[in-house]
């Protein structure tokens, strides 16, 4: 079975504040739509505009709620090298699977920057380590000769979650490393990436349609037009602007994101309007 691990949101109240009830009440949901994991503090938890002390109270606020069922994965991947293995060894004691660790972005290093920046991480904790390939984010993105290095070299490095359409690199990756597991950070090419041997998504549309997802993973292939449509409007925006306004319609969370993320404009809500209103059959 093919998993779907969730990049969980991180919802705010109207004042700007993590919604506590907002958080527990999602993944609440997602548990019991058969969800395999959370994503916890990546992109689109917004990461970047939380404080350390409101990214490890969403961390604990979702462990306190998960009580062990599903996996959870916690973002702790920065460019700078020495701030990642302090946000390291804060969740070290934490009931978490592993940590995600992001491509530094932004410095935009070489190969051997990027192979020594995840080498001295990954060698500074305890924890499954899954490596974060995003280059439309970061700049720059992991080759196959570094991904095959940082496996070789580091024995806790057990995942890559990649987000990009470059699907040849995941061909020749799962020729020599067939068990490695990688993960689609891809939602539209989620069936694309899947014939290329990925085990799973890390996905923001499945707080939309995770059933839906699961029927296609399965190969029923009447899902594959509404993954396709949800994907393009969970990303006809800077995410998780999206995908938020998708789960305020739903009655989950308010719209709102942080400065400088905006929420989406009248015309791309009208369009979610429109979808959410034509496809309520077949959302549940």
């Amino acid at each position: 079975m093919k998993k779907i691990l969730t990049a969980l949101i991180t919802p705010f109240d109207e004042n700007g504040n993590v919604d506590d009830t907002a958080l527990i009440c999602l993944v609440k949901d997602q548990i019991k739509k058969g969800v395999d994991g959370f994503v916890i503090c990546g992109t689109t938890g917004e990461a970047a505009t939380l404080s350390k002390q409101e990214r490890l109270h969403v961390l604990d606020t979702v462990i306190e709620c998960n009580q062990g069922r599903v996996e959870l994965w916690y973002g702790c991947g920065t460019n700078n090298t020495q701030t990642t293995i302090e946000a390291l060894k804060e969740v070290e004691e934490k009931a978490i699977q592993g940590v995600l660790l992001v491509v530094p972005y932004y410095n935009r290093p070489n190969q051997t920057g990027l192979c020594q920046h995840f080498e001295k991480a990954a060698h500074s904790t305890k924890h499954a380590v899954m490596l974060y390939n995003v280059p439309k984010r970061c700049g720059v993105g992991l080759e196959l000769k570094s991904i095959c290095y940082l496996i070789e070299h580091c024995a806790n490095i057990k995942a890559l979650k990649h987000a990009s359409c470059d699907l040849t690199l995941i061909k020749e990756l799962h020729a020599i490393y067939p068990s490695f597991q990688v993960y689609s950070g891809e939602d539209s090419l989620v069936k694309e990436g899947i014939a290329c041997g990925m085990c799973g998504i890390v996905s923001v549309m499945s707080h939309i349609i995770l059933p839906n997802m699961r029927e296609l993973l399965m190969g029923k292939e009447a899902a594959g037009t509404i993954c396709k449509e949800c994907a393009a409007l969970c990303f006809c925006d800077a995410s998780p602007a999206p995908v938020k306004y998708m789960l305020y319609r739903k009655g989950f969370c308010t719209p709102k994101v942080r400065l400088p993320l905006v929420e989406i404009d009248a015309e791309k809500q009208r369009f979610i309007d429109q979808w959410l209103q034509k496809n309520d059959n077949l959302l549940s």
